[in-house]
């Protein structure tokens, strides 16, 4: 077993390594790839503690270092050498797009822990690229780490991230009901959210006491978040304070258009002490100049658009044809339970909103779009008792589907395609109102009902479902438990075919923060982020963590 010193030595080396003419392009020194590691590890503290270089992993023995294309599964090369040579030896690497440097912490029994830059292009023009990347346990949770510098002192020091507001005010601001939606160029989009005086029943009414109208950006390169109304280039353009919602919302939705647009719909405002509906709808738009990146949708006479029915706790899906479908929610002047959808048409020249009935009025319900791109399932929810059936939505209106086989309130929905016997699987769910999780999952399709249903190690509603996508396993994370309580695992589902149970790995991992209600997005470099949710008692969470699966870049078989 290496010691510690020796290893935090060794990583030391690796950066300084890294720097020079070890991952030269192209044999040309002058043109150079930096990175510069760093570590986390549960010393027993609250927060763990970060390290520069590697901590001291008990049984790590090798570092294997992998230059990647992950959109195509291509390892373009690798190396590995025992940690004690404290070189490693790479001459070049190829040139190309959407490239990423995986960097893998090995034991005598396999990988005990790793992590990767960004994603990376690296041309014939480049001449010095530089990239963090942090090492942490696999299939366990981390804080995300920024670096700061501490007044007085001017040292630099690796600490937790926090959601950043001070731009506009002068302290950290938890929130729920906010959401994360990864940005086309690697960054994670966090719109929104609010404050609540008590943790609310699944599918109700939430008790806001505040409402945020913040977008930030979190840069996964460097663990910051950054208020999208106070970033750089706005304030080189004296823009402060414009690139917020113009509406402040929690529980609302939003969904990415393509080209780093995204549709804001619905959600909670405040009034008179209230949670009150919205039904107004905003466009973020990215490339947009700074203090023009909040946009309001207008229809085709100039006029600003609206829902139909203001509404939250909505789901929203888009169509390929470009067309969002907002189904169900609470909204009306006492936050009842829609029987509605409508159909969002965004483009510039014909934007409208069309409102359909729904079969069955339904909240905490799940969506997912069908393969025919145009008609969205949505399955289970409340309407004061929860629901066991399902509905198909599209332009020609509600078309009844097949049951579940048992109720579900905020389950999770991954669609498998059209091919065999399913088309959805269905994971976890509340069985009541008031409380009671499941934990079983079903395969299912609209036409034929459900089947083949089998059991994660916890039950869980109100979970995240995330798609890993070398190994297109499903990470199951978070949610509560029978008893109302937060479930701090993950856990991991492999399709192992039609004829067959999925494959159950887990419980993984425990959170480092106790949080329900987290938003939830996976990031380039392989981790998914989680930040902000309600705490234990009143408090919401302004942190953010990492989880850390174990999904390698792998070359397809021949």
């Amino acid at each position: 077993m290496v010691s510690g010193s020796l290893v935090r030595r060794l990583s030391v080396l690796m950066a300084l390594c890294l720097a020079g003419p070890l991952l030269g392009c192209g044999g040309d020194d002058s043109s150079k790839l930096s990175v510069n590691l760093y570590g986390w590890h549960d010393d027993g503290t609250p927060d763990g503690a970060f390290v520069q270089g590697l901590p001291d992993y008990p049984g790590a023995e090798l570092m294997r270092v992998r230059v990647t294309r992950p959109s195509t599964r291509e390892v373009l090369t690798e190396q590995t050498v025992p940690l004690s040579d404290r070189r490693i030896a790479m001459d070049s690497i190829p040139l190309g797009q959407d490239l990423r440097m995986d960097f893998e912490v090995r034991s005598a029994t396999g990988t005990i822990a790793g992590g990767s830059t960004p994603l990376f292009s690296f041309g014939s023009t480049s001449r010095y690229r530089a990239f963090r990347a942090m090492i942490s346990p696999v299939n366990e949770f981390a804080p995300v780490g920024s670096m700061v510098r501490v007044t007085g002192t001017g040292e630099d020091r690796l600490v937790p991230s926090r959601l950043d507001r001070r731009e506009l005010a002068a302290d950290w601001i938890g929130r729920v009901g906010h959401t994360a939606t990864p940005t086309e160029d690697g960054q994670v989009l966090i719109v929104g959210g609010g404050l609540v005086n008590a943790a609310p029943l699944p599918g109700s009414q939430p008790p806001l006491t505040e409402v945020f109208d913040d977008i930030q950006l979190f840069d996964p390169a460097t663990g910051y978040f950054t208020e999208l109304a106070g970033d750089d280039a706005a304030r080189q353009t004296g823009t402060v304070g414009a690139d917020r919602l113009q509406t402040g919302r929690a529980y609302h939705s939003v969904t990415p258009l393509g080209g780093d647009r995204f549709l804001v719909v619905g959600g909670f405002r405040v009034a008179g002490g209230t949670s009150v509906a919205t039904g107004t709808i905003e466009l973020i738009d990215l490339n947009a100049a700074p203090g023009t990146r909040v946009q309001v949708l207008v229809d085709s006479s100039g006029s600003a658009m609206s829902l139909n029915s203001s509404r939250a706790m909505h789901s929203a899906t888009r169509l390929e044809s470009g067309a969002v479908i907002v189904a169900g929610g609470r909204g009306g002047s006492s936050g009842q339970v829609l029987n509605s959808f409508e159909i969002i048409q965004t483009h510039p020249q014909n934007a409208h909103a069309t409102q359909f009935p729904m079969s069955t009025a339904r909240v905490g319900h799940a969506a997912v779009l069908l393969e025919d791109g145009e008609s969205v399932w949505v399955l289970g929810g409340s309407n004061d008792d929860v629901l066991q059936s399902t509905e198909v939505l599209s332009s020609q209106g509600s078309a009844t589907a097949s049951d579940l086989d048992r109720p579900r309130l905020e389950p999770a929905v991954y669609l498998l395609g059209a091919s065999g016997s399913f088309n959805a699987l269905v994971v976890g769910g509340m069985t009541g109102v008031s409380g009671g999780a499941t934990g079983t999952y079903a395969f299912g399709r609209p036409d034929s009902g459900f089947t083949s249903t089998g059991q994660l190690s916890e039950a869980r509603g109100g979970a995240t479902l995330v798609e890993l996508p070398q190994s297109r396993r499903l990470l199951i994370l978070g949610g509560l438990d029978s008893n109302g309580d937060f479930v701090r695992s993950a856990e991991v589902l492999t399709f192992q075919g039609l004829q067959a149970a999925m494959g159950l790995d887990g419980p993984f991992g425990t959170t480092r923060y106790e949080r329900a209600g987290f938003a939830a997005a996976l990031t380039d470099t392989g981790r998914v982020l989680l930040v902000g949710g309600k705490a234990p008692g009143e408090a919401a969470r302004d942190d953010a963590e990492f989880y850390n699966p174990r999904d390698p870049v792998v070359p397809p078989r021949q």
